[in-house]
């Protein structure tokens, strides 16, 4: 709560989240790719959540109420859940 961040993977070429910045974490990849793009990434996070959280809008966000409570309770998935949600091995 305390970190203005927000992260979503997303499948390549879905509209309406600006172009591609970064290849992070690309040791899994189905086929091989560069890492890259790591600063640019890391520069633009940085410069736009430390002016957030010094002005103090990351308050104002869907996730939580003004009393800094979740507007949604947290579920915590079984073992169970968690693997039934993970994409077929091999895919």
């Amino acid at each position: 709560m305390g970190l203005p961040f927000f992260g979503a993977i997303l499948k390549p070429g879905q509209p309406g989240f600006g172009p591609l910045v970064c290849h992070a974490n690309t040791a899994a990849a189905r086929q091989p790719v560069a890492q890259s793009g790591m600063f640019r990434a890391l520069f633009g996070l940085l410069s736009r959540a430390l002016p957030a959280k010094i002005a103090g809008s990351w308050r104002r966000n869907p996730f939580f109420s003004n009393r800094n409570t979740p507007v949604v309770r947290p579920e915590i998935l079984t073992l169970g859940q968690r693997n039934a949600a993970r994409p077929p091995q091999g895919r």
